[in-house]
């Protein structure tokens, strides 16, 4: 009889170590996952700010192709897309060249989002 007691004391005290370290390893999964959905969403803004840069540099630089659209839907959510450009003067003291810097910024809801930063010298 005192056996008994005695194996169902341990059975106890090993479900409870069975159930603590599935609860951690639930958690660190749970954390994992999230970590790799936020790293998904800045990959992809980074991808869309360089893909909207490229297309504002040679309309820029062209004058063929479209200006990057506002709004991009990549794996399920909606990107806002804004490309400032500004007039800027690149001198040396002696020439100076008429530039434009092009601000592309990228976010997903409210995260911080990516803002890439260029300047490309307008064509003919």
């Amino acid at each position: 009889m005192k056996r008994k007691g005695f194996v169902m004391v341990w059975t106890l005290c090993a479900l409870s170590a069975i159930g603590i370290l599935l609860s951690a390893l639930t958690f660190v999964l749970h954390q994992t996952l999230s970590w790799e959905a936020a790293r998904e969403r800045e990959l992809d803004e980074v991808f869309i700010a360089q893909e909207a840069m490229e297309q504002a540099k040679y309309f820029l630089r062209f004058h063929k192709g479209a200006w990057p659209g506002d709004r991009e839907e990549r794996n399920g959510r909606t990107y806002d897309i804004s490309v400032k450009p500004s007039d800027y003067t690149v001198s040396d003291g002696t020439d100076s060249i008429s530039m434009k810097e092009i601000t592309c910024r990228v976010t997903c809801g409210n995260d911080e989002g990516v803002t890439l930063v260029t300047w490309v010298e307008e064509g003919p």
